[in-house]
């Protein structure tokens, strides 16, 4: 038998949990405070997917890092 090897892709982690999390936004709409934890949770999530992808293709800089950073800061200030 062949040994299989699976390759995991951190992008396709955001793309399966982004719906899930979007429907807890819904489930939970009439609470702000819960809605923010999930919201924070949604930032570190594609804070640590992002940052894992590019250090796996070995792309990963600073200015990357700043870069996602300022972008999961902007998310929960628009809230």
């Amino acid at each position: 038998m062949r040994n299989l090897k699976v390759r995991f892709n951190f992008i396709w982690l955001l793309f399966f949990t982004a719906p899930l999390l979007l429907i807890a936004l819904f489930v939970f709409r009439n609470s702000s405070g819960i809605q923010f934890k999930i919201l924070i949770l949604a930032a570190l999530l594609y804070l640590a997917a992002t940052t894992l992808h590019h250090m796996k293709d070995k792309t990963l800089t600073f200015e990357i890092i700043i870069e996602y950073i300022l972008i999961a800061a902007l998310a929960l200030v628009m809230f």
